[in-house]
């Protein structure tokens, strides 16, 4: 993101962009940078998705936020690093983004629970058209390809022990030339989905989403075939909506 930033405009990253030299991100682009600077600080920070309570007055809006370790205060902290000046004076929040209340963003493990023993309303937990206890129980795990099996191709195979959903998208950057692409779950669960011909060269990013739209949890194996011969398995277990840095692994 910041090589790309800088491509645009060379100058130092403290000088604000005018809006046609800024870098167009969502929630979890914020998100991620944010985590990487802390950690690049040695703080420890984490991405954490779930649902922000303050962008549609009575609903849960789908969204990612960075949590830090505030050593003096002893606690994990909520950072929402994408709301500027622009969203602000549409969003209007009445606390300090640097130190989210809870209930006004809701971890999606949560959000999970409280649905669950009937202290929440399902139905205004997800984003536009899409809601519902469906949608908070779909778990959505995001894997980084790109961090498994870095600067090389590789197909996916990924196995459940029970019925779910899995989709890839791929990002692409070659300078004028960016876009995405995708490799969607079409049309119902299966225990056995397959994607091939996919790439993490410098160029690339690769993610697979996983659903898992179960009342129970599913464990989940995901193997990477790779030009080296290379074939790394995980086991994801479900329940939460996060994004997993797999160099951890």
């Amino acid at each position: 993101m910041l090589d790309r930033l800088l491509s645009i405009d060379e100058r130092p990253l403290s000088v604000a962009r005018p809006v046609d030299a800024r870098l167009v991100g969502v929630c979890r682009h914020f998100t991620v940078l944010l985590v990487a600077m802390l950690r690049a600080q040695g703080v420890p920070a984490r991405a954490r998705c779930g649902f922000g309570a303050y962008f549609n007055p009575g609903h849960f809006e789908d969204h990612w936020v960075c949590e830090y370790w505030n050593a003096m205060d002893g606690r994990w902290i909520l950072v929402d690093a994408q709301i500027d000046d622009v969203q602000r004076a549409k969003v209007q929040p009445d606390f300090d983004l640097l130190d989210v209340p809870r209930d006004r963003f809701v971890i999606a493990g949560d959000a999970w629970a409280r649905c669950r023993v009937g202290d929440a309303d399902p139905s205004t937990f997800g984003i536009f058209d899409m809601r519902g206890l469906w949608f908070i129980a779909g778990n959505v795990l995001r894997e980084s390809v790109s961090r498994d099996v870095p600067n090389q191709n590789v197909s996916v195979r990924v196995t459940l022990d029970q019925m779910g959903i899995v989709e890839r998208t791929m990002h692409f950057n070659f300078g004028s030339w960016h876009g995405s692409t995708d490799k969607v779950g079409v049309t119902q669960p299966q225990r056995e989905w397959d994607f091939a011909e996919g790439s993490t060269l410098s160029f690339f990013s690769e993610y697979l989403t996983l659903q898992n739209p179960n009342g129970s949890d599913v464990p989940v194996s995901i193997h990477y075939v790779t030009s080296t011969g290379a074939t790394p398995t995980k086991r994801c277990g479900p329940q939460t909506r996060i994004s997993n840095p797999a160099t951890r692994n």
